[in-house]
C-alpha cells in the first residue's frame, strides 16, 4: 500500500474501519505513525464504563459488597498524576460515551466516576471531544451528568427505565445521596449551559416528568427532538415551535390518547421528519400536519387507529405538509392485530397519487379484499423494462388481496431472500394465474418454493417476454410449484428448496 493512502485521512479512516479489534490493538502499539488514528476507531465508540476503569492499575480499584446482596466497583486509593494522564491519553479519543446502569452490567460506587473527574484537575473534563451521550438510568452516577457534557456534545440522550424494570439497580440517589441535584435540575443546568450547541435531544422520561415541554421550550437550537414511553401534547406543542426542527419523533409505550385543536399554526419550514407511534387515533396526526406552514417533509411515519373516514382526512391533508415532490417516504401502519384493515379504494388513494417522488410507501392498514385481478406491467414497448419489483413485494399481496385469481407482473426474481424484520406469515389460496414479462430469474426451484410458500394454489406461470433463459425457467415455475405443495403436506415445511431437479421436470431441459 502507497504511504500516501495512509495520509489522507478519509482513506486511513475507510482502510481502519475494516480492521478486526485485535488488529487495531496491535496497530496502536506497534505502529507510531498510525498509534492515534488505530486509537481514534478503538475509543470512538465507549459503551462501558468498564473501559475507562481499566486504564486504571489494579491496585487502584477493588470489589465491595453493594445492594441486594451484589458487588460494586470502588475507587479504593486517591489517584495518582500518573493514572491520571494514562486515562486523559486515551479519553481524548471518545465521541460518544454510554452510562448504563442495567443490572446485567458491572454496578460501580456512586462516587467511582467523580473520583476519576476529580483527579484530572481543572474543570475535571473526562471527555473533551464527546460528541454523543447516552445515559441510562436512574443511575447512581445521576449527579456526575453535568460534568460529562462538554462545549463540543452535539447529541444527549436521556433513559429513565421504570421501576420494574431496573428492580435490582440500587437507585439510591435519595438514600445514600439526599443532596444529589434531580435529572430535572440536572437538565436544566445543561440547557443554560450548553443549549448553544446541542442540536439533539433524546429523553424517555417517566410518567410523572411533566417538565419536558418547560425544558424544551426555548431551546432553539434544538433540530432533533425524540420524546419515549409518556408523551404529553404539551411535549409535542413545544418541539414544534422550535425554529430549527427538522426531526421529531413521539413514540409511546402503549396507544396514547393525544388531541390537539385543529386550528393551531406553527412555521416549521425545516421540518423533514415526523413520526407519531402507538396513537390512540390517527386523527390527532393529522391536526398536527394540517397545523404546519411552510413545511416540506420527506418523511412521515405514523402507527395509530383509525376507520375509514379518518384514515381519509389524515391523506388529504398530506398536501399541506409535504409539496408534490418532496414526500419520499410515507409510512402509515395499525398497532392492532394486522387482520384488522380498511378497505382500499381508489378515492381512498388519492391524495397519494400527487407525490410523484415517493420511494417507501407502507400502508399496512390499508386491504384490497375484493380485488380478482391486477396487473402491474403497464405499456412496454418494444424495449426491454427493469423490473422494480421484487419477489419479496408480492407478500403484500398475500396478505391483503385474499380473492386475487390473476396477477400480472413485472418482477425481479434473481432472489427470494426476504428483507430483514419482514413478517412473512401469510397464505393466499385464490391466485391460479400468473403472468410475468421480463422477469430475470436466478432458479426456477427457488422460485417455486417462494410461490408456493405464499400462493400454493398457483398453477399457471406464463411468461410473456422473448424466448431466452429466463423464459424457460418461468416455464419450469409453474412445473414446480404443485410438488413444493406437495412436499410440504408431506411432512417438509419451511425452507425447502429442493435440493436435485424433480424428473418430471426433466423435459424442459
Amino acid at each position: 500500500m502507497h504511504v500516501t493512502v495512509l495520509q489522507t485521512e478519509e482513506l486511513r479512516a475507510m482502510i481502519l474501519d475494516q480492521l478486526e479489534l485485535p488488529s487495531l490493538g496491535s496497530l496502536a502499539a506497534t505502529c507510531k505513525e498510525l498509534h492515534e488514528p488505530a486509537l481514534c476507531v478503538l475509543w470512538s465508540n465507549c459503551d462501558d464504563f468498564t473501559s475507562v476503569l481499566r486504564l486504571l492499575p489494579a491496585s487502584a480499584w477493588s470489589y465491595r459488597p453493594g445492594a441486594e446482596e451484589g458487588t460494586e466497583v470502588y475507587i479504593k486509593r486517591p489517584l495518582e498524576g500518573c493514572d491520571a494522564e494514562r486515562i486523559c491519553q486515551y479519553a481524548k479519543f471518545v465521541r460518544r460515551f454510554e452510562l448504563n446502569a442495567h443490572p446485567d452490567l458491572l454496578q460501580f460506587s456512586p462516587s467511582s466516576l467523580a473520583d476519576i473527574m476529580n483527579s484530572l484537575g481543572g474543570d475535571g473534563v473526562l471527555f473533551p471531544n464527546l460528541r454523543d451521550l447516552d445515559f441510562f438510568g436512574p443511575s447512581t452516577f445521576l449527579f456526575s451528568l453535568l460534568r460529562l457534557v462538554t462545549s463540543s456534545t452535539t447529541k444527549l440522550s436521556i433513559c429513565l427505565m421504570s421501576n420494574s424494570d431496573m428492580a435490582s439497580v440500587p437507585h439510591d440517589l435519595a438514600s445514600t445521596q439526599p443532596l444529589a441535584p434531580s435529572l430535572e435540575t440536572i437538565l436544566f443546568m445543561i440547557k443554560d449551559q450548553h443549549s448553544h450547541h446541542i442540536t439533539t435531544l433524546r429523553l424517555r422520561p417517566d410518567a410523572t416528568d411533566a417538565w419536558i415541554a418547560d425544558l424544551l421550550s426555548g431551546w432553539d437550537a434544538l433540530e432533533d427532538v425524540q420524546v419515549m414511553e409518556y408523551p404529553n401534547v404539551d411535549i409535542v406543542l413545544a418541539a414544534l415551535v422550535l425554529p430549527c426542527l427538522r426531526t421529531l419523533v413521539i413514540r409511546s409505550r402503549s396507544s396514547a390518547q393525544l388531541s390537539m385543536a385543529y386550528n393551531q399554526d406553527f412555521d416549521t419550514p425545516l421540518l423533514k421528519s415526523m413520526d407519531l407511534h402507538h396513537l390512540s387515533d390517527i386523527t390527532f396526526a393529522t391536526n398536527v400536519l394540517g397545523s404546519l406552514r411552510n413545511a416540506e417533509l420527506v418523511e412521515i411515519r405514523v402507527q395509530a387507529h383509525a376507520v375509514r373516514e379518518s384514515l381519509q382526512n389524515f391523506f388529504l391533508t398530506l398536501p399541506n405538509c409535504c409539496t408534490p415532490r418532496s414526500l419520499r417516504v410515507l409510512s402509515v401502519t395499525s398497532p392492532c392485530d394486522l387482520t384488522a384493515t380498511i378497505p382500499l379504494s381508489r378515492a381512498l388513494l388519492l391524495p397519494i397519487f400527487l407525490f410523484v417522488e415517493l420511494t417507501d410507501l407502507q400502508l399496512d392498514m390499508l386491504a384490497l379484499p375484493r380485488l380478482e385481478s391486477l396487473s402491474l406491467i403497464g405499456h412496454l414497448g418494444t424495449e426491454p423494462v427493469t423490473p422494480k419489483i421484487t419477489i419479496s413485494a408480492l407478500i403484500w399481496l398475500a396478505r391483503y388481496c385474499s380473492s386475487l385469481k390473476w396477477l400480472s407482473v413485472l418482477v425481479d426474481a434473481t432472489s427470494t431472500r426476504l428483507p430483514d424484520g419482514m413478517i412473512a406469515d401469510c397464505t393466499q389460496n385464490s391466485l391460479t394465474y400468473l403472468n410475468v414479462c421480463h422477469s430475470p430469474i436466478s432458479s426456477h426451484l427457488a422460485v417455486a418454493s417462494f410461490l408456493s410458500r405464499f400462493f400454493p394454489s398457483l398453477r399457471h406461470v406464463f411468461p410473456r417476454n422473448k424466448t431466452d433463459d429466463a423464459t424457460s425457467e418461468w416455464w419450469r415455475v409453474g412445473q414446480a410449484i404443485p410438488v413444493f405443495v406437495e412436499a410440504r403436506t408431506s411432512g417438509f415445511h419451511d425452507h425447502f428448496y429442493g435440493a436435485q431437479t424433480p424428473l418430471a421436470l426433466n423435459i424442459y431441459d
